[in-house]
């Protein structure tokens, strides 16, 4: 009988041989593995840098299957992140490259504004009055910008004519809702447009999304409401500024007419614009201006407590 001492140099051994031998499989399999991978890393590369709408990559935990041609390659599947590079750079490269007349030059781009997967708003313009650039960027029965809306997954895409006149641009903007009246305000950077009941609700957007990307593309802050509600704002403004002390009735109308509606409004108001406007003091500016702030939070409490109730 072999002892303890003779048996365990064989056994040591064996180990070892079956170590090296399970090793070996293991380290064949990760190659193998690391190849596909790989491969796979190959595939999405080309197929990524093929899509057209470079930047625009898949969705938040989109599964993509992914086909290879070899047989060799397993079906994987693999989790994408979103990613956007800029987002209106993607959209404006997206128009050079099928409106020709965009990369020659004849069309300007002048603004845009997107909402990723959504909507855009796209301003253009054109050096050739023969060249009608809205219709040039749709295309013949809108092949030109169905290809683009495509790339983008069905993305709606408005395009306005762009124009220098803030007003004029600003009602291209809210297309396609038709607009009564643009009413700027410029020392609060704010635009009044007035729209009709039935157009209101168009005009807005869904959630929003139609006067958002309006006021971005014209760089304006736009409001909307009728001819009604603009006719309270200004009534009920007036009397709430006259009712502040230093504040004269011709002053409190001069600083609604130039779009302070509110307390919240007056109190971001330029103190040396409205010292101007009324021949006052900064001091009396200033008086004026932290009681508009402080009506402004009494106003706020109460929405808050009734909100509560």
């Amino acid at each position: 009988m072999r002892t303890l001492t003779q048996v365990a140099p064989s056994l040591k051994q064996t180990t070892v041989d079956e170590i090296e031998e399970t090793a070996d499989v293991l380290t064949e399999r990760l190659s193998t593995q690391q190849s596909r991978l790989q491969e796979l890393e190959d595939i999405v590369r080309d197929r990524v840098t093929n899509r057209k709408i470079a930047g625009l990559l898949p969705f938040v935990n989109e599964l993509l299957t992914l086909r290879p041609d070899r047989p060799e390659v397993q079906k994987l599947k693999v989790q994408l992140e979103k990613h956007y590079v800029d987002d209106e750079t993607t959209l404006r490269r997206l128009f050079e490259q099928e409106i020709p007349e965009i990369a020659d030059g004849i069309i300007t781009v002048n603004a845009l504004a997107r909402d990723p997967g959504h909507r855009s708003k796209i301003a253009v313009s054109c050096s050739d009055s023969r060249v009608d650039c809205v219709g040039a960027c749709v295309g013949v029965d809108g092949n030109r910008i169905r290809v683009i809306v495509d790339e983008l997954d069905g993305e709606r895409i408005d395009i306005v004519r762009y124009d220098e006149d803030p007003k004029v641009l600003i009602a291209n903007a809210l297309q396609p809702a038709e607009v009564d009246q643009v009413l700027l305000c410029d020392m609060i950077g704010r635009a009044i447009v007035l729209v009709s009941d039935d157009q209101l609700s168009l005009a807005i957007g869904r959630r929003g999304q139609n006067v958002r990307l309006a006021s971005k593309l014209c760089g304006w802050i736009i409001e909307l409401m009728t001819v009604d509600e603009l006719e309270q704002l200004i009534e009920r403004a007036v009397t709430d500024f006259s009712a502040l002390d230093g504040m004269t009735d011709d002053l409190a109308a001069a600083v609604v007419e130039q779009g302070y509606l509110s307390y919240d409004d007056l109190s971001t108001i330029d103190p040396y614009q409205m010292a101007e406007m009324g021949g006052l003091t900064l001091e009396q500016v200033d008086h004026i201006v932290v009681q508009a702030k402080t009506r402004m939070k009494d106003a706020e409490g109460v929405v808050r407590h009734q909100t509560d109730e």
